[in-house]
């Protein structure tokens, strides 16, 4: 392919000169100035892939924004700002402004939330904390195709949420809560929050971690409950 053959090329450059370096400049040089310049060396690589999967696509992108993008034409004429004249003009932008700052109000503070709450009662018990902590970041690693079919499962009407809400005698809304246009923007939400939860938690569990311990010897010695060692200790020393 024209596209990969360039990184093909700058890989195998980058060997042969990192080779070559190490052959000839390397022995010359101090250990302090060689453990930089190797550094530097195993730096290169991922800062250029940086730069070719991230910045040079942005770059591009913005450039097409100014440009009447057609992907079968080959001549993308310049347009200047309609393009974005015409998205302010829609009203889609401003609503999916609105459903965007939606699901943030309600994902974060779930996920901060119940990280915290999670991460504070793997404290209580360690014991089995280093399980625990394994198994909550399951959901993190697991591929998002695989959480999708799951939660397909579990909110169709074969799974456990339909059941558990004719339980309560709610009313079934046909569509259920993926395709209610009330609910399925935070059923999504969950989900999206239940996969992070694990990532928070172990977040918050180093932090609590790494607070040492004679500082709460000196709490509780000063006669803090356990709502003043949260909020006066951890919950500052965890920010």
């Amino acid at each position: 392919s024209p596209k990969i053959m360039p990184i093909l090329i700058a890989i195998g450059v980058f060997l042969v000169l990192m080779y070559i370096s190490d052959k000839v400049l390397a022995p010359r040089m101090k250990l302090k100035t060689r453990m930089a310049y190797y550094g530097l060396i195993f730096l290169a690589l991922p800062f250029a892939y940086f730069i070719g999967i991230m910045i040079v696509p942005m770059v591009e992108a913005f450039q097409f924004s100014f440009q009447k993008y057609n992907i079968l034409n080959p001549v993308k004429p310049y347009v200047g700002l309609k393009n974005y004249r015409d998205i302010l003009d829609n009203e889609l932008l401003w609503k999916s402004l609105y459903n965007s700052l939606r699901f943030a109000l309600f994902r974060v503070p779930l996920v901060l939330t119940l990280g915290m709450v999670t991460a504070l009662a793997f404290q209580a018990i360690p014991r089995y904390k280093n399980a625990l902590r394994t198994a909550m970041l399951l959901p993190f690693l697991t591929s998002g195709v695989a959480l999708g079919w799951i939660f397909i499962f579990l909110y169709s009407r074969q799974g456990p949420v339909f059941h558990l809400l004719r339980m309560f005698d709610m009313p079934d809304t046909k569509s259920l809560l993926l395709l209610n246009v009330p609910t399925a923007l935070y059923a999504i939400a969950f989900v999206s929050a239940w996969a992070s939860i694990g990532y928070y938690t172990l977040l918050f569990t180093v932090g609590l971690d790494s607070i040492p311990g004679e500082i709460y010897d000196a709490a509780k010695v000063d006669g803090a409950n356990g709502w003043q060692i949260f909020w006066r200790i951890k919950f500052p020393l965890i920010l």
